[in-house]
């Protein structure tokens, strides 16, 4: 469990135990039939039972569990900015670099010379051979390299 989680778990669970600390008793009474809450014990004859009543936070209390909630959300935001959900998240949101974009313009550019090559050499497209399919295959792996990288086709 991240540590900004865990923190706030913590601030959250000791202002509870802090508030019951503090709780007073409230005696529930059955008088003439009907059901009275008062902070004095039942008077004889009365049904009674007691009911544990936790006061309520005071406004300092409450302000302060909401900057410690505030700061933990604030450090949990910066832990998911900083780190990538998955490995694949990381590569995507990688810039290429500059030269990456020119290395993969190359390939294609090689890629539709030996096309042209093969063209040039007589075997026809319709008719193509093994070498003119692996040709027009690696134009598109090229092509969608380039793509893939962001950067522009030249």
């Amino acid at each position: 469990m991240p540590f900004a989680l865990r923190a706030f778990f913590l601030s959250v669970i000791l202002l509870l135990a802090g508030a019951a600390a503090q709780a007073q008793g409230v005696n529930k009474c059955t008088i003439n039939g009907k059901v009275v809450y008062q902070s004095e014990p039942c008077p004889a004859g009365g049904a009674s039972g007691t009911v544990r009543v936790d006061r309520a936070p005071t406004a300092e209390e409450i302000e302060r569990a909401r900057a410690v909630a505030d700061k933990d959300r604030q450090r949990m935001g910066a832990l998911n900015d900083t780190r990538p959900a998955t490995p694949a998240a990381a590569a995507a949101t990688a810039a290429p670099k500059p030269a990456d974009c020119a290395a993969l313009n190359q390939k294609y550019a090689e890629a539709w010379g030996r096309r042209n090559a093969y063209t040039r050499s007589g075997v026809s497209v319709s008719g193509a051979g093994v070498g003119q399919d692996r040709t027009q295959e690696d134009i598109e792996r090229a092509r969608v390299a380039v793509l893939r990288a962001g950067c522009k086709l030249e």
